[in-house]
């Protein structure tokens, strides 16, 4: 009987060792046909959820597949800007024996523009405030006197451009102290060249930077 059971318990652990490494071995290859398709400078880091994975490969579906993607630029020049990470989560995926063709019926994904990347942007120190808002501020120097004003507006996302609205000068700013601000959050700068086929939904400004939510459907990868 213990002969038994020691045997139970070795084939036990075999078979999940098989299970985690065809894992491993799936997500790898994924990575790499995603960051194929889709032109990317560096391999996410993908996860299949679920266990035991070799049903999952032996009916060619997956419930969730999870991508994140760190340091992604988009666009180029003065309409640069970088997401500090990209996440998509995959759901309903099927795929073909090699992996090298990936469809899910719906992603949803969600990136974040720092703080320090809209300073960038704007020549400004931009910290959030609460609330949705955020504030501009830059020393100027006015007859003869070094200031610092600020100004505060609210980022939004209108027709898959990321700009700022609701501008509100800190105090009685003269209109020439002010001018500079406005001018620096006037920039709209158009969210191309996102990854992944999901587009922006929504946008939100949040403690650890702009919250930018993108989805899409009927998704179809192949590298």
């Amino acid at each position: 009987m213990r002969a038994l059971l020691w045997t139970l318990v070795v084939l036990v652990l075999l078979a999940v060792g098989l299970d985690r490494g065809a894992d491993w071995y799936a997500e790898r290859t994924v990575a790499t046909r995603l960051a194929a398709s889709q032109g990317l400078e560096q391999t996410p880091e993908v996860d299949i959820a679920g266990f035991p994975f070799l049903t999952q490969v032996a009916a060619r579906r997956f419930d969730r597949v999870t991508a994140t993607v760190d340091d992604l630029t988009l666009g180029s020049g003065r309409q640069r800007l970088g997401l500090a990470d990209l996440r998509l989560t995959l759901r309903d995926v099927t795929t073909d024996r090699s992996f090298s063709r990936v469809q899910a019926a719906r992603g949803r994904a969600v990136g974040t523009v720092s703080y320090a990347e809209l300073g960038r942007l704007t020549g400004l120190e931009v910290t959030y405030v609460g609330e949705g808002r955020v504030r501009g501020t830059r020393e100027v120097t006015v007859a003869g006197r070094t200031v610092r004003p600020a100004l505060t507006v609210t980022p939004r996302l209108l027709d898959g451009t990321l700009g700022f609205a609701d501008a509100l000068a800190d105090g009685s700013l003269p209109d020439a102290v002010a001018a500079p601000l406005r001018e620096a959050f006037g920039v709209d700068v158009p969210l191309e060249g996102l990854p992944f086929g999901v587009r922006p939904t929504s946008l939100r400004a949040t403690e650890s930077g702009l919250r930018l939510t993108l989805v899409g459907r009927d998704l179809t990868y192949s590298g």
